[in-house]
């Protein structure tokens, strides 16, 4: 549990520096927001706006923003793509890199791996779903924390801001809320979990968001 806080103090901490014991930080950020989903019953009314205060108050804070609005699964591991080479670009100048993934939008957890909907998802049509239909038509947030482990990053902290009551009974049958995620050198938000009984997600993101939007003022001389 003190690991846990530990790492929830020192994000806050990074994202609002650009030096740590001396050594400038590199900060870069991934935004997403999925609201226009071509299925009617699936469209989300706030994504679009989150993400783009999100992205807004990141840039504010000296990351390199990457937006991506509205995105299909092709789409976003193209930019994905883009988003680890620039990292490497980063990198390649100073070892200290901080990572931020936000995404608000559809969401779902199948076998304690948590997805992402992009918004051509065409599964609510289908009256029987196997574990392959969600594999290949979601984004694995499994895959996006390997390619971002690969990177050895000082930090990389993942929001997920989503909705899971998905509108189609075939999928609810059998994906469940997220699932926590535990591993060095990253900081997980999602909505709604208990991190390790010590926060709830709404505390943490709340104390979290306060922080990330309203930063300490430094005394002027």
């Amino acid at each position: 549990m003190i690991n846990q806080l530990a790492i929830f103090i020192f994000a806050c901490l990074l994202m609002q520096t650009d030096s740590l014991a001396g050594s400038k930080i590199e900060k870069i950020a991934l935004v997403i927001g999925n609201a226009n989903y071509d299925d009617s019953d699936l469209k989300l009314d706030n994504p679009i706006n989150d993400s783009v205060a999100m992205s807004r108050k990141l840039t504010d804070l000296g990351f390199q923003t990457h937006l991506i609005h509205n995105t299909n699964k092709g789409a976003f591991e193209s930019k994905f793509a883009e988003f680890i080479a620039d990292i490497n670009v980063l990198k390649a100048k100073n070892d200290n890199v901080v990572v931020t993934v936000f995404y608000a939008g559809h969401g779902v957890q199948l076998n304690r791996v948590n997805y992402l909907v992009p918004v051509d998802t065409q599964l609510m049509q289908k009256e029987e779903l196997n574990n392959r239909d969600i594999e290949q038509q979601f984004i694995s947030m499994q895959w996006v924390t390997e390619q971002l482990e690969q990177q050895n990053n000082l930090l990389n902290i993942v929001i997920l801001d989503a909705c899971r009551d998905l509108p189609f009974t075939s999928l609810n049958s059998k994906v469940g809320g997220w699932t926590e995620i535990v591993k060095p050198n990253f900081l997980w938000l999602l909505e709604p979990v208990l991190v390790n009984n010590l926060l709830t997600e709404n505390e943490m993101k709340t104390a979290f968001m306060s922080l990330l939007f309203c930063p300490i003022s430094t005394p002027r001389a």
